[in-house]
């Protein structure tokens, strides 16, 4: 089972290269989007994290993005996907939901890793609105959908004595199988191939081949394309009126973390700031006394100068005699 692993990187590195993610601001980074729920699980099923760690899952628990699922040789597993489609994990089985969003937006993607086994497919809006956002990859193969119920299978190299490669088969709508060789377009009761030899092209094959046989839980996939369909829209609708007031209160929400924070600010601010102002104040009516107090003592200094400069002119004023009186002398007469 080594040769899954280069596989597994091989698949699921080009995808974040290729696919164009929408916008999430910070708090949205820890959510995780949800890609189904699961309906049916029976034997050997394991869904392994994005840390590849594994964890048990029950009938009603979320898969989500990222997350690998492994069936066992009597392992199936069936999830309603996000976007109302339906998807059937056949037994021996190893794929992982590489990119998945299914908000009801344009931006809405669905990338699945195939590494080996097989998986029943019914699209949902992803496939119906956006078939570009939609596709399975395999080590030989891109396949896109046109609002499809398909099965795809990947066969690796040295199994069975059944050619290796991808095979796809349609039973209503339509598929196309691409490589770097070419691609081909899979009609219903059709089935299309890529094989792992180098350089050979997709090929639309003669008959459907044997092993694309029902499992026990077939019965389920019965009328399910036409179920789907009717109620596709409704529920798009629904699920973007849901993520369009999960947006607003996220941003709600920033905005009032914002006013807060600018809130905080002014009261850290403020209460910081007041002691300095205080000080800033008592430092200012510092300066002012000392200022008075300097302009009084020269005011004093400039009086004892003048009062000195005074006595001093005063010590050196000549003596003047006392006149004689008018009387006095015309008695001596």
């Amino acid at each position: 089972m080594k040769w899954l692993v280069p596989y597994l990187f091989a698949l699921a590195l080009p995808v974040f290269a290729q696919t164009n993610a929408p916008a999430a601001d910070s708090s949205s980074a820890t959510e995780r989007n949800v890609v189904g729920t699961i309906e049916l699980i029976e034997g050997d099923v394991r869904v392994f994290d994005t840390a590849k760690t594994p964890r048990k899952v029950a009938k009603g628990d979320k898969v989500y993005e990222g997350e690998s699922i492994v069936t066992g040789k009597d392992g199936e597993v069936h999830l309603g996907m996000e976007d109302s489609g339906f998807i059937g994990v056949r037994p021996d089985t190893r794929m992982r939901f590489t990119k998945y969003q299914a908000n009801g937006e344009a931006t809405d993607t669905s990338v699945i890793g195939l590494l080996k086994g097989a998986v029943r497919s019914v699209t949902g809006w992803i496939g119906k609105n956006n078939a570009s956002a939609y596709q399975i990859r395999t080590p030989t193969a891109t396949i896109g959908v046109r609002g499809t119920d398909h099965e795809t299978l990947v066969i690796p190299q040295g199994q069975d004595n059944t050619e290796a490669g991808t095979y796809d088969k349609v039973n209503i709508g339509g598929t196309t199988l691409q490589t770097k060789q070419g691609k081909v377009d899979v009609e219903p009761d059709r089935a299309g191939f890529a094989s792992y030899r180098a350089g050979s092209r997709p090929q639309l094959l003669a008959k459907v081949p044997h092993f694309f046989k029902p499992t026990r839980h077939e019965s389920v996939f019965q009328g399910k394309h036409e179920a789907v369909h009717k109620v596709i829209e409704q529920r798009r609708e629904e699920k973007r009126k849901i993520w369009q007031e999960k947006v607003a209160k996220r941003q709600a929400s920033k905005t009032g973390r914002r006013d807060q924070d600018k809130t905080n600010a002014k009261a850290h601010e403020a209460k910081h700031d007041a002691p300095k102002a205080k000080s800033a104040d008592q430092a200012g009516e510092k300066r002012e006394a000392e200022r008075q107090k300097r302009a009084q003592e020269r005011q004093k200094a400039a009086e004892e100068r003048k009062g000195q400069k005074e006595e001093r002119q005063k010590r050196h004023e000549p003596h003047k005699p006392d006149e004689p009186q008018k009387g006095g002398q015309n008695r001596d007469k």
